[in-house]
């Protein structure tokens, strides 16, 4: 397709964005620049921006909420992990060790300190359903590193061995962020 074709449908979404023209007229205007326009139907088919066997990074959801999986992935997984994870959260200081989420290990109170202050600075927005829950998987994580010297172990490595990567947002993630600060 030619760049004056797309130019040509790109201005008649936006038209048809702003209520200038019609979805007849678009229609119309995509079919005589050589394209069509479809749709889908999100509570019975999966996502087209993600087609089988495309696993990368998600914008949206592989399955819309109103979709049978996506219901799954909303109402039982989402739901059965923040279980998990609050019970874990509260059987640590419960029932096992009160001190749980205490620590006397420098490099734990470091990371403590730095993540619950990310998490307080970066999911104001989201308070208190996803702080909360990002602040149970960090205490989480912490204790069974300061519990298990294994976990510390490995834990710490990855750490340090993150700090070699040069991970770089993409656009999608900045204006997610920007979004939501």
């Amino acid at each position: 397709m030619s760049s004056e074709a797309v130019a040509s449908i790109n201005d008649a979404i936006r038209k048809f964005e702003s209520g200038e023209i019609t979805l007849q007229q678009l229609q119309s205007i995509v079919q005589q620049n050589g394209a069509e326009i479809s749709f889908w139907n999100p509570a019975t088919q999966r996502h087209p921006a993600y087609p089988e066997g495309d696993n990368r990074s998600r914008a949206g959801f592989t399955y819309h909420p109103s979709h049978p999986r996506g219901r799954f992935f909303q109402s039982i997984i989402k739901k059965a992990i923040l279980r998990a994870i609050d019970f874990a959260h509260h059987s640590i200081t419960k029932y096992y060790d009160p001190d749980g989420f205490v620590y006397d290990d420098e490099r734990l109170k470091r990371l403590d300190t730095f993540l619950k202050q990310y998490i307080a600075e970066n999911f104001q927005h989201a308070y208190p359903y996803k702080s909360d829950f990002m602040q149970k998987i960090i205490d989480i994580i912490l204790f069974l590193m300061k519990e298990d010297v294994y976990y510390r172990a490995r834990f710490l490595d990855i750490i340090s061995k993150l700090s070699a990567f040069d991970f770089e947002l993409d656009q999608l993630e900045k204006e997610n962020i920007e979004r939501w600060h």
